[in-house]
């Protein structure tokens, strides 16, 4: 689906200055619309493991967890970025839910893969220098 949606948003917008944010849009909302899909899809316990059942498929939750990473880096991105309180809400409420869904998939990898993009999306998007970071870690650590 997110697929289909970028493939004829690149044909639609070749060239076009909006492009960018509408693909950031495509992933925050197929994030959403992951949400969605795992509160109300079905869960069923296939070779002593829990699995998913998503629009009629067994998914792995590890697989599936892992397609919430980018949609949390860049709605974390959107919500620095933006000045808009309604949109800030927004983005928050679903980075929440993102989060919330992953820790209830149980997948390590994914919850690692999250904290790291919401940790490296505040630091490029508050513009952080490293070299601050490195000293405020070493007077922190004295």
């Amino acid at each position: 689906m997110l697929l289909l949606c970028a493939t004829v948003l690149v044909f639609a917008a070749y060239k076009s200055e909006n492009a960018e944010n509408q693909l950031d849009f495509i992933w925050i909302l197929s994030g959403a619309v992951c949400v969605l899909l795992f509160f109300f899809g079905e869960r069923r316990v296939l070779d002593s493991r829990e699995t998913l059942i998503i629009l009629g498929t067994p998914t792995d939750n590890n697989e599936f967890a892992g397609a919430f990473i980018v949609p949390i880096a860049l709605g974390a991105y959107k919500l620095f970025q933006t000045k808009n309180w309604g949109l800030r809400l927004i983005y928050l409420g679903l980075i929440v839910a993102e989060i919330y869904a992953i820790l209830l998939t149980g997948s390590r990898g994914a919850l690692l893969g999250a904290i790291t993009a919401i940790v490296i999306t505040i630091l490029l998007s508050k513009k952080i220098s490293l070299k601050y970071l490195k000293k405020k870690m070493k007077t922190e650590m004295i």
